[in-house]
């Protein structure tokens, strides 16, 4: 398991992207979980977990499990009776910068999206994990000039991160906390009129997530509950962002709440 997150966390060529080619970063982590084109060691290293969890018994109770726990470590939560099924002195847990712990970890849960929602007895654990740090992973540090490229990627990978998932588990996050699901559209949108610098992984990836929950009638018909705040939101955006892939995404919304309030 240490293996595959040691390959799969934030590699010193992914840390480049992030302030020389911010799309293909975005690019990069899509691949990375879904149809894994790229020949990169990080899209190896996902096949690798994705092939673990299909063939070796137990393999995605494991991972699953170690990534909650390994989140909840970083933030000081309680994790569960499992523990790290006694792998608590890997390298990977006791040298790797907390941040990088939590990307590798948020990665790994979004490449094994399509086992999850099928493993009941795994969805509340990491539902649970997800709520009850949310708050942490989308706090905002400030990228001071002069900073090296660990301390970006430190600034920015976790809510980067955490919005890869979001698009992936939208369905099943945050459906009894409203306040997390609407601090985490929020995040979204806002993240999305941050674009200069290192903030704009996180914005192009916000982007990408919100035109695929807004196709997910489940995720879209909640943002009902305070839709005049999020049209006030876009239109704002739409005053200062001129990325193609952000109104394609206004366009989508605009097809799908059509519907929605003509039903």
């Amino acid at each position: 398991m240490s293996v595959c997150l040691n390959l799969i966390k934030t590699s010193e060529v992914e840390a480049d992207l992030i302030t020389e080619d911010a799309s293909e970063f975005v690019n990069l982590a899509i691949d990375s979980c879904d149809k894994q084109k790229s020949e990169t060691v990080k899209t190896h290293a996902c096949k690798l977990l994705e092939s673990m969890c299909d063939n070796i018994d137990g393999s995605t109770t494991l991972a699953a499990l170690f990534c909650c726990n390994a989140i909840n470590k970083v933030f000081g939560k309680e994790i569960t009776e499992e523990g790290f099924f006694g792998m608590e002195p890997d390298p990977f847990l006791q040298t790797t910068e907390p941040e990088l712990i939590v990307d590798a970890c948020l990665v790994a849960l979004t490449v094994m999206s399509y086992l999850l929602p099928e493993r009941k007895d795994l969805t509340e654990v990491f539902t649970d994990t997800i709520e009850r740090n949310v708050n942490e992973i989308l706090e905002r540090k400030p990228i001071l000039p002069g900073f090296t490229k660990m301390q970006i990627v430190k600034a920015v990978i976790m809510r980067s991160r955490l919005s890869l998932l979001i698009g992936y588990y939208g369905d099943l996050l945050f459906v009894k906390n409203f306040e997390a699901f609407k601090k985490s559209t929020s995040f979204l949108f806002e993240s999305v009129g941050v674009m200069e610098g290192p903030e704009k992984v996180v914005g192009l990836q916000c982007i990408d997530t919100l035109k695929t929950i807004t196709v997910d009638s489940d995720v879209a018909k909640r943002f009902l509950t305070f839709l005049p705040e999020i049209v006030q939101m876009i239109a704002n955006l739409m005053a200062t962002v001129n990325y193609p892939q952000f109104f394609e995404f206004v366009l989508e919304f605009g097809k799908f709440f059509a519907r929605v309030l003509n039903e």
